[in-house]
């Protein structure tokens, strides 16, 4: 049987991307203002889909039950909520860190962790899949960079974090994009993905709890120096 190089897998990779299914984790609240209008609904139809997509924490169109059958037999037939499928998750002895492992929908494998602090519950996020930093340091480099991540399949990892940190009793407070992957390598998907998770009528995480573990590339720390978002910078 013959297998992929890593070039022919980046290739397939970008094929697979290209035509992906954009999700409801994809859209900022005026995004999908607009994108909701086009299809002939109330324009407040995206609030309460962002509502129940933030707050509420919703993964499934079904628990919506504030938006009509007939629009929710649509979405869940037209947007899918996520491009993630939870395949298995590993909590530590102590239940204090918990790692996810997902799969994307072109079938490739993104890692999340989970972590529970007396003053904080924090997640690391994921933003390529594999990388091309290739720090001495850091496992992830050793295949090469296979693709980015989009902004939603940041977002979903964030949110199935969110998920759990609610069935525990505690609110997901912060975000570390420490995981797979160089966030300025990313530069575009990762700040849409800040701009999304900071929305007060999304996960309302706070800039200032938002966290980029960058391997150190000037010219993109000088471009988030002018970006609206005082992120910090690990």
């Amino acid at each position: 049987m013959q297998t992929q190089t890593a070039t022919e897998r980046k290739r397939t990779a970008g094929k697979q991307r290209r035509t992906r299914l954009r999700t409801l984790h994809d859209f900022t609240l005026r995004e999908l203002e607009a994108w909701v209008e086009e299809r002939g609904y109330p324009r407040y139809r995206a609030r309460q889909l962002f509502h129940w997509a933030y707050q509420q924490l919703a993964l499934d169109y079904d628990a919506m039950t504030v938006l009509p059958k007939a629009m929710r037999t649509e979405l869940a037939g037209t947007l899918p909520i996520s491009g993630l499928t939870e395949v298995r998750r590993r909590i530590t002895d102590d239940g204090e860190t918990v790692k996810f492992l997902f799969r994307t929908a072109d079938d490739h494998f993104v890692e999340t962790v989970l972590m529970f602090y007396p003053d904080r519950t924090t997640v690391c996020v994921s933003c390529q899949i594999g990388c091309a930093v290739g720090c001495s340091f850091c496992a992830t480099g050793l295949g090469g960079l296979i693709r980015n991540l989009d902004a939603g399949e940041m977002v979903s990892q964030a949110v199935y974090a969110a998920r759990l940190a609610r069935e525990r009793g505690r609110r997901l407070s912060n975000i570390v994009v420490m995981g797979m992957g160089e966030p300025f390598q990313n530069y575009d998907q990762v700040m849409r993905f800040v701009a999304i998770v900071n929305d007060r009528q999304g996960l309302g995480i706070g800039a200032r709890h938002i966290t980029l573990s960058t391997a150190g590339m000037v010219p993109f720390i000088d471009r988030l120096a002018e970006e609206p978002y005082q992120v910090k910078l690990a």
